[in-house]
């Protein structure tokens, strides 16, 4: 056991080192391969390195960033954790699921549960809910609820065979923090990323920097949106709440059909996040040089195909949806479409200010915090679902 305790930990500290060595990589040769000519990128200095790089030197440079894993994983938790539980953001978070919150996730853990049901009145456990940390401090909240999910835990287990909750509780525990650090493992690979590009030019970097924190922002705004929809879905009382087959929208407009009717119209935006990257990725098929390097109406055409049946694919899928969900998606698809289609029709010299190797790079940076994001959320939602069933399940056949 001591082995496998030992291999899982050294598995958890290479995973996000190498994640982060690997997203460098994957940057520096996205940036290489979708550079039109004429516009900086990294494939000057790129090939001025593999030129004067010998295979034996080559073959050192690879054991040493295969080994700097495990120091740069392990410096890479170590920054996970300083957000998840010791950063101004730790307690209440920031635009969850970046940062979800302590506070946040303990409250959706004992969301019905009394506090003078997780004490059994006993002295020691009441002065320790009582104390006044225990409202104010995630840490000493945390302390004693991981406590009594632990000793619920054990009762359970033992009077089973087969999988133990326990043991559930420990994988679902290590997907999440690793899926955590490996976010926070992309993040260092993007920022080596523009050291690397603007290390011979820093004038310019303010620029790449504030349209990077843009496109960040507007995603994790989107994600928080989705976020929030579905965990006030999740607290409020159901018994009130109407049955419907419809998927959860992060975003609901009403607009009225004429001037001084009272019909509204409902539009349902249900995954805002996934249409934002989709809509930049729509812009670069019709618009980035690189993609394409011989424009034509029959090239046009193809790309609308191209682009017309993911948004057929994405509208079908959706066949118990309600007329404001149907609608929403229409809108915004519609909308992705019509702005890629536009950026198309622009001469190619108005858009020549726009630095594609770096766009490019910056969407294969969205998807993968889309990506991970959506996973950590969902197994980060499984780990507190089971911590809530858990104690729930305990404390009613105590």
């Amino acid at each position: 056991m001591r082995d496998e305790s030992d291999l899982t930990k050294l598995a958890r500290w290479i995973v996000p080192g190498w994640t982060a060595i690997l997203s460098f990589s994957i940057f520096i040769a996205v940036d290489v391969l979708f550079s039109p000519p004429g516009q900086s990128c990294l494939l000057p200095p790129v090939k001025r390195f593999l030129a004067t790089t010998s295979d034996i030197h080559a073959a050192l440079t690879a054991i040493f960033i295969a080994a700097a894993g495990v120091p740069l994983g392990f410096s890479v938790y170590q920054a996970y954790f300083f957000f998840r539980w010791n950063s101004p953001f730790s307690r209440d978070g920031l635009l969850p699921p970046l940062i979800s919150g302590r506070m946040r996730e303990l409250g959706r853990i004992t969301r019905d549960i009394q506090l003078d049901e997780m004490t059994f009145k006993t002295g020691w456990r009441e002065e320790w809910v009582r104390h006044p940390l225990f409202t104010r401090d995630h840490s000493f909240r945390w302390r004693y609820i991981e406590l009594l999910f632990t000793e619920a835990a054990q009762m359970l287990d033992s009077a089973s065979e087969g999988t133990t909750v326990y043991g559930r509780h420990r994988y679902l525990h290590e997907i999440v923090h690793t899926l955590g650090a490996s976010i926070a493992a992309v993040y260092i690979g993007f920022v080596g990323f523009i050291f690397a590009r603007f290390y011979g030019n820093m004038s310019s970097l303010p620029v790449y920097l504030i349209a990077s924190v843009s496109l960040v922002f507007l995603l994790t705004y989107f994600l928080h949106r989705e976020t929030n929809a579905r965990e006030a879905l999740e607290m409020h009382d159901h018994v009130s709440t109407p049955i419907t087959n419809d998927p959860i929208p992060a975003i609901e407009l009403k607009f009225r059909v004429c001037r001084g009717a009272s019909r509204t119209v409902g539009l349902s935006i249900v995954f805002p996040s996934s249409l934002f990257v989709f809509a930049l990725a729509l812009v670069h098929l019709f618009a980035n040089p690189t993609l394409n390097p011989s424009p034509s109406i029959v090239d046009s055409l193809l790309r609308l195909s191209i682009a017309m049946v993911a948004v057929m694919a994405w509208t079908k899928c959706k066949k118990e949806a309600s007329k404001a969900v149907k609608l929403g998606n229409y809108f915004s698809l519609g909308l992705s479409l019509a702005l890629a289609m536009a950026t198309r029709l622009v001469p190619s010299y108005l858009l020549s200010w726009i630095d594609w190797p770096f766009f490019t790079v910056i969407l294969v940076f969205l998807v993968s915090n889309l990506v991970l994001l959506h996973n950590r959320r969902n197994a980060n939602d499984d780990m507190l679902a089971l911590e809530y069933y858990t104690l729930k399940r305990y404390l009613t056949e105590r």
